[in-house]
């Protein structure tokens, strides 16, 4: 009988550990994405998609962001200014 209550305290404390290990983890990749966030959502809110050609045109005419984009070249172009761009080919474009 001691040998079960053996089994199930380390099964508890295994439980504890992992739980809080994961809490840690998402902690530290939620606080990466919210240190990029103004500058990724400063140049998604520059964007402007059209339907019809499919492309992402710039809204800022003062600032020279180069021809039109793609989804796949604007969504790198959003990740790369949040600081997160390393994400990009881990999470591929379907």
């Amino acid at each position: 009988m001691a040998y079960l209550a053996w089994i199930s305290g380390l099964a508890l404390l295994a439980a504890v550990v992992l739980f809080f290990a994961l809490n840690r983890y998402e902690l530290r990749v939620r606080r990466r994405a919210e240190a990029g966030r103004a500058a990724a959502e400063r140049v998604w809110s520059d964007g402007w998609f059209c339907a019809r050609c499919a492309r992402v045109y710039f809204a800022r005419s003062g600032e020279d962001r180069g021809p039109a984009l793609n989804l796949r070249e604007f969504r790198v172009q959003v990740w790369e200014a949040g600081g997160y761009g390393d994400r990009v080919a881990r999470h591929p474009t379907t």
